[in-house]
């Protein structure tokens, strides 16, 4: 999507998007450039081509500042992309901190 798109032409577009379920998300473990590979293709709806919806750096400061837990023997889980599908939705609007407090907040009532 190269050109700016309008107000309207973007609910058309996000009325057509559904967010993936839980049991939609790969139950199989998967190394980070799996991840990203499938969180791309995930969030391609709420990007601009230009941008990238997350990096292996991200992940990797994602995990260093305990909002994403770290991974098991280089693998990344359902959970570690349910959080990163929220955390890629959210940083244009809330803080990296803001998103943190959300999460465990959210963890704490499961």
């Amino acid at each position: 999507m190269s050109e700016t798109l309008s107000p309207e032409k973007w609910a058309e577009i996000l009325k057509q998007v559904h967010p993936c379920k839980w049991e939609d998300l790969p139950d199989l473990d998967l190394y980070m450039d799996q991840v990203i590979q499938l969180l791309t293709r995930e969030l391609s709806p709420y990007t601009v081509e230009a941008d990238k919806p997350l990096t292996s750096n991200m992940i990797n400061n994602y995990v260093k500042d305990g909002v994403l837990p770290r991974p098991d023997k280089k693998k990344y889980n359902r959970e570690h992309f349910a959080k990163l599908i929220i955390l890629c939705q959210l940083k244009s609007v809330l803080s990296l901190p803001e998103i943190d407090f959300l999460l465990r907040t959210l963890s704490e009532h499961d």
